[in-house]
């Protein structure tokens, strides 16, 4: 799990809202006939004072195999 936190100017010619992110990976491997197939799970949660909060969820699903 991973946050992040920002804290910008208010004024100015770089002010911009303040932004608050939170970040969940999950990730899973299988063995035995699934050997080389896995599983990534990531949800992100943006937080941000003046504008809209975002959600963003994806799932990868990868196959590792050998050509030759």
């Amino acid at each position: 799990m991973k946050a992040s936190f920002a804290t910008t100017p208010d004024e100015g010619r770089t002010a911009s809202p303040d932004r608050n992110e939170y970040d969940l990976n999950m990730s899973y491997a299988f063995d035995g006939d699934l050997k080389g197939f896995s599983i990534l799970n990531r949800w992100s949660y943006q937080e941000s004072k003046g504008e809209r909060d975002g959600v963003q969820v994806r799932l990868r699903l990868q196959y590792d195999f050998q050509l030759l």
